[in-house]
């Protein structure tokens, strides 16, 4: 616990009021009862990690223009040591995204996401799909979570809280010998 409060200390500093707003958006993601509002509060925070991971530290000023979101996250995530598949957990996801042709779980929450916001991109019955909705959001917030944690340092046991993950205790992916 020791090692996430120091990892949790330092990005608090070098980040300021910024972790609070992304944290603020994570809350809002988790808490909300409406999964498309959590799915837009969800990106925005990953799309504020984006910036304060990769574009800020490496002055990469003119990338974040020039990326959609789906490869600004996939930048992200294997800079995190994150993979980008859609977790087997989330079963309504994965036959939508199969059904759909996305390719990774970025693809599909930048789809669903763009649906949510613009009303034409993908079938309007994914959008009353509460099961799929929910397994968006389930994702963004666990991408969210494990961001976090890799810029913190944190290397120890993790709860795998996704759909399907019951609960059990597993190692993080950039952990030593995993």
């Amino acid at each position: 616990m020791t090692m996430a409060w120091q990892g949790f200390s330092a990005l608090a500093e070098a980040w300021n009021d910024r972790l609070a707003v992304c944290l603020e958006w994570y809350l809002q993601a988790s808490r909300t009862d409406v999964p498309a509002t959590g799915i837009v509060f969800a990106q925005a925070a990953l799309e504020l990690l984006f910036y304060l991971v990769i574009v800020e530290p490496a002055t990469l000023r003119n990338v974040e223009n020039k990326l959609v979101f789906s490869d600004t996250l996939r930048l992200l995530l294997h800079h995190c040591k994150i993979g980008s598949d859609i977790p087997g957990g989330l079963v309504n996801l994965m036959a939508v995204a199969k059904q759909s042709n996305w390719i990774d779980g970025p693809h599909a929450i930048n789809e669903v996401r763009n649906s949510i916001m613009h009303g034409s991109k993908v079938d309007k019955l994914i959008k009353s799909d509460t099961l799929v909705l929910n397994d968006i959001r389930q994702l963004g917030l666990w991408y969210i979570e494990l961001i976090l944690l890799y810029q913190m340092g944190y290397v120890g046991q993790i709860v795998d809280r996704r759909i399907g993950g019951n609960g059990r205790v597993i190692s993080p992916p950039w952990a030593p010998g995993r």
